[in-house]
């Protein structure tokens, strides 16, 4: 779990890193929950560092990066704290799964 914190401690490192911004009152957050938790579970790529942030919780890191729905979905390049992609797609294990890959 990502804060404000502990967010540029991983991000920006020597790994991609697939954020998922989230409030705990958001209702698509929730759908999505499970398979993102599947995702985590079942990440066997050791490049790829998986993470959440709470977005209202976290309102600094969300705000920097324009955050304002909820989820979004992001992935960061080692060595860079820039977007390097904003995954768009389902929201299902397989999907994000095959994005990563």
């Amino acid at each position: 779990e990502l804060n404000n914190n502990n967010f540029y401690n991983v991000v920006g490192k020597d790994k991609f890193v697939f954020v998922k911004f989230y409030t705990k009152w958001c209702r698509f957050c929730r759908i999505m929950s499970p398979e993102f938790e599947k995702l985590i579970e079942n990440n066997k790529r050791s490049d790829i560092i998986i993470a959440r942030l709470e977005g209202s919780i976290n309102q600094k890191i969300a705000e920097d990066y324009g955050i304002s729905g909820f989820p979004a979905l992001v992935l960061y390049e080692p060595e860079s704290t820039d977007f390097y992609s904003i995954y768009n797609g389902d929201r299902t294990f397989i999907a994000m799964n095959n994005f990563l890959e």
